[in-house]
């Protein structure tokens, strides 16, 4: 069902479509009493624990609590899912009921700051896109620091990938999308299986994508951003690099190490898919999308960046209770059907 339009669709700002190194932007706002009510939630509660968190994040968390209670979650009704078993991993694949011959897919790669998270936290996500899309989406339970590193969270994000082209869908038939450290994974992905001569995917969408995870990161006031601090970032950057190092030494003697992962912007990103990235205007990694969506451009690469006012962090998964979240996920459907070259279905 789509969402109603409002005050964001006359934010709109139309720019022109496809010139090489102009980032083609979009504004949306101002946020409306749901979303600011859920905001003022997250600044009170969520981000009271992640505070905590930073600053003892070696203590033995339990980081799956999250994705367990998240079970409790009803699923939305029009989508059938099954569980499907990569290389080191689980993962879900969901189908649109409604459609018999799907023309399209997603990998879906979730976010949690390399470390929280998972397929059931994300579920509802995913069962929207599916239903927004009538596309099939495969979303990846990848392993997560601080037991294993970001380099293997890669690996399993590239399995991800290769069961969809198993299962008979070409690389341009495939969307690669991602939140937060799944945004992270997603550019990282397109350009890892561009490398591996599996093909050019059609389409990457990061959804609050974190980008820079440099020494020099700029860690900007984060006032304005209800759910992180610039203490958090780097409690996670520090917890992410001890985990490099745990599984280096754990694989390093039967010569399996993968090679460390950088910075998403700094990929060589000549010839990659259209790329589409959603963020909060207040968020701290308001940075990494803007860093993002000028080096696509600078690449000559397709890119639309759209800036929500207001929004807190992946606002979609809210997309329940936010109107600005159905929105922003009709956006993300419609931006695949038109790189994918899909044409759209009747609208739930």
């Amino acid at each position: 069902m789509s969402a109603p339009r409002t005050a964001a669709d006359a934010a709109a700002v139309p720019v022109p479509v496809g010139a090489p190194g102009m980032v083609r932007r979009r504004t949306f706002g101002p946020p409306g009493l749901r979303s600011r009510m859920i905001a003022v939630f997250i600044r009170i509660f969520v981000r009271t624990v992640i505070v905590v968190w930073s600053r003892v994040p070696h203590l033995p968390w339990p980081y799956r609590l999250l994705d367990d209670l998240a079970a409790l979650l009803p699923p939305l009704p029009g989508v059938a899912r099954r569980r499907v078993r990569l290389a080191h991993c689980g993962a879900e694949y969901s189908t649109p009921r409604t459609v018999a011959d799907p023309d399209g897919a997603i990998l879906y790669i979730h976010g949690g700051a390399f470390i929280l998270g998972g397929i059931r936290t994300h579920r509802r996500l995913v069962s929207r896109l599916v239903r927004e899309s009538h596309m099939t989406a495969l979303a990846v339970d990848y392993r997560r620091a601080p037991r294993y590193s970001v380099a293997e969270a890669l690996s399993d994000c590239v399995d991800g990938y290769r069961w969809l082209l198993d299962l008979g869908y070409a690389p341009d038939r495939i969307a690669i999308v991602g939140d937060s450290a799944g945004g992270y994974f997603a550019f990282h992905v397109a350009a890892r299986v561009s490398e591996l001569g599996l093909g050019t995917p059609g389409a990457v969408v990061g959804q609050s994508p974190l980008v820079d995870v440099g020494d020099d990161r700029p860690l900007t006031p984060g006032s304005a951003d209800p759910l992180f601090t610039p203490d958090a970032v780097s409690a996670m950057l520090r917890v992410t690099r001890r985990a490099e190092i745990r599984s280096r030494r754990r694989v390093g003697k039967t010569n399996n190490a993968l090679p460390p992962v950088g910075s998403a912007h700094q990929l060589v990103l000549a010839g990659f898919p259209p790329a589409l990235i959603q963020v909060g205007s207040g968020e701290i990694l308001h940075h990494d999308a803007e860093l993002m969506a000028n080096a696509l451009a600078e690449a000559g690469v397709d890119v639309e960046l759209e800036v929500w006012e207001g929004q807190f962090h992946v606002f979609q998964a809210a997309a329940d209770l936010v109107p600005e979240g159905r929105r922003a996920i009709e956006n993300i459907a419609g931006f695949l059907h038109t790189a994918l070259g899909i044409e759209e279905k009747a609208k739930w």
